[in-house]
């Protein structure tokens, strides 16, 4: 994948690293969203369910025998031990679906393509990517979005907050910075720059 330029997306959790992918679809980016990935290995009889099930067993799923998500999320914020098992199964499948994808657009003559990893750097892409960039909030904001989007409680999404890497570390990784502090509208213009740079980064390096 020498010439293929690869972005990787990332932020803290909350931080409406969503939002930014929808926006740079919109300008005509070829996205891998790596959750959406994670969601499909993950659907009943897929390889990433039989993993957890044969790892975790029934009490991970409902009685029709779907993975209960939120359930086995609960468990991983709440103890390393587990999260480190799960990435452990889930991790590897994803990595290669991710590849298959960026060989498959480099062959399809793509020149760049942005990866949405929420764990960019946690789970070492942000070495396997050509520029990282981070989408920025406030920590209150995190917090305030986590509460009204997933209805937990602020000691919940301050737990969820420091599972990961601390925005501030990743924002002295970062190449760009996508500052969504503000409206909607600001975001959109922040987002445009961004893109428009990392459009000719791809095109100095292709010569």
């Amino acid at each position: 994948m020498a010439g293929l330029w690869r972005v990787g997306l990332t932020g803290g959790i909350g931080s409406g690293k969503s939002s930014v992918a929808s926006i740079l679809r919109e300008r005509g980016a070829f996205v891998i969203d790596a959750d959406a990935i994670v969601h499909q290995l993950e659907a009943r009889g897929r390889p990433g369910w039989r993993a957890l099930r044969e790892e975790f067993g029934w009490p991970v799923l409902t009685t029709s025998g779907d993975l209960m998500r939120r359930k086995l999320g609960r468990r991983i914020f709440l103890d390393p031990g587990v999260r480190r098992r799960v990435d452990d199964l889930i991790h590897p499948l994803v990595r290669g679906q991710l590849y298959d994808m960026l060989e498959q657009w480099e062959g399809a003559g793509g020149r760049l393509a942005v990866i949405d990893i929420p764990l960019l750097v946690e789970n070492g892409w942000d070495v396997e990517v050509n520029e990282m960039w981070v989408v920025y909030v406030t920590r209150e904001q995190q917090r305030r979005r986590i509460m009204a989007r997933d209805g937990l409680s602020r000691d919940d999404a301050e737990r969820r907050i420091a599972a990961q890497l601390p925005l501030a570390a990743k924002l002295t990784r970062a190449h760009r910075v996508i500052n969504n502090t503000g409206s909607y509208g600001q975001l959109k213009r922040e987002v445009e720059a961004v893109w428009l740079d990392g459009l000719d980064s791809a095109q100095a390096d292709g010569g």
